[in-house]
Formats: structure tokens, sequence, C-alpha cells
């Protein structure tokens, strides 16, 4: 919608949310990744995997 629009302030508001966006998908990304870490330490550990979908959302 905003790619419509011209303008300094549009501009400088759709690289703030470009870079809000980024920043959250970095963060969502590296905390699957420790808790893929997790996973595999767990099953490597005890031999089992974690079941509790309940989890995932902590992470």
């Amino acid at each position: 919608m905003l790619k419509s629009y011209s303008g300094s302030f549009l501009r400088q508001l759709q690289e703030e949310v470009q870079n809000i966006l980024e920043f959250l998908i970095r963060k969502c990304a590296a905390k699957q990744t420790i808790f893929q870490q997790i996973l595999e330490y767990v099953k490597e550990k005890y031999g089992t995997e974690v079941r509790y979908p309940f989890l995932l959302v902590l992470f």
C-alpha cells in the first residue's frame, strides 16, 4: 500500500518497518536454532524425543 506513495517520511517509514521485520525474522530463526539444539541434546543424552508441543510456544 505505501509503495504507491512517495515522500521522504514514507521512505523512512518503509525502511524502518523493513528493518524491524528483518530483526524479528533473525530473532525467531535464532531461537528456532537454539530450540533445535536443545531437542538434539535431549535425544542424544537421554535417547528420547521431546513430545511436548507447548514447548514450541516458549520459543
